[in-house]
């Protein structure tokens, strides 16, 4: 699983790193803004399958950035996990209007994480699954609407049609 962490405090991202390292395959990246991770996210190779995003960080917040990876088309259902000390409802609530999936609450415990990405990945499995069934969905309403559409090399029968003479 390909995950983007963002946190302005280096110790938050070495906690991280070193809990997903015990979850076995993890590949996780890290980034110490929401615009170093905007980049990481622009320039990926591959796609990111969940983002851990602190929510109080300086210059752009983790519900700005949210708002920001909700608006690109292929992040609109990947999961995005907070992890903030504030456990204000109104912080919460802001995170989960921006398009947050689920939050953690700092001080972070290492089997609360483990589960909750755990979680994330159960969610990003099934709506790659989903995309994957959506494709071949359209690929074959598209094969379909080629063969049911005749070409001007083919005859096409009119039987309705008094006087008509065939091809």
């Amino acid at each position: 699983m390909k995950i983007l962490a963002v946190d302005d405090d280096p110790l938050i991202l070495e906690l991280l790193e070193a809990t997903l390292k015990l979850n076995g395959d993890v590949q996780l990246t890290t980034a110490q803004s929401a615009i170093e991770a905007a980049e990481l996210i622009a320039n990926s190779a591959s796609m990111f399958d969940c983002f851990l995003l602190d929510i109080v960080m300086p210059e752009v917040s983790g519900i700005e950035l949210t708002q920001w990876i909700r608006k690109l088309p292929h992040y609109q259902s990947t999961p995005i996990l907070m992890i903030t000390a504030m456990s204000s409802k109104a912080h919460i609530d802001a995170a989960f209007r921006a398009g947050a999936s689920d939050y953690v609450t700092k001080p972070l415990d290492q089997i609360e994480v483990t589960t909750r990405v755990l979680l994330a990945e159960r969610q990003a499995n099934a709506a790659r699954q989903m995309r994957s069934k959506q494709a071949l969905m359209k690929s074959a309403a598209d094969m379909a609407d080629d063969l049911a559409r005749p070409t001007l090399a083919q005859p096409l029968p009119l039987d309705d049609v008094d006087g008509m003479i065939e091809y």
